[in-house]
């Protein structure tokens, strides 16, 4: 990991990794937040990979989730199929431009 990029990817997996234990225990985000002791809009931003989160942080999800620390973090495989779908997602969106771009100048001529 060596850009900016690599983060945000990694700070979506954390938050995919917690929306799937957060649902598999059957909460809302308003009680795994309330439980960690923190409010419900920071939590969610933590959850969709938007804000980054301290060890103390993730210490006290792990304490409200009943899970070891590690469960917490993403895996090298989990994290590496998010990079490979944000390429594939890159790779859609210049086809679908370049698609376009020829499309309309094919129109005019």
């Amino acid at each position: 990991m060596n850009n900016v990029k690599d983060y945000t990817l990694l700070l979506r997996a954390f938050g995919d990794k917690l929306r799937y234990l957060r649902k598999k225990q059957m909460l809302t985000q308003e009680e795994l937040a309330g439980m960690a002791g923190f409010n419900r809009s920071y939590y969610s931003d933590i959850e969709n990979g938007k804000r980054n989160i301290s060890f103390i942080g993730i210490s006290k999800l792990a304490i409200a989730l009943n899970v070891e620390m590690t469960e917490l973090l993403p895996t090298k495989e989990e994290y590496n199929k998010l990079l490979d779908l944000e390429a594939r997602h890159s790779q859609e969106t210049i086809t679908y431009i370049y698609d376009s771009t020829v499309e309309r100048q094919f129109r005019k001529t």
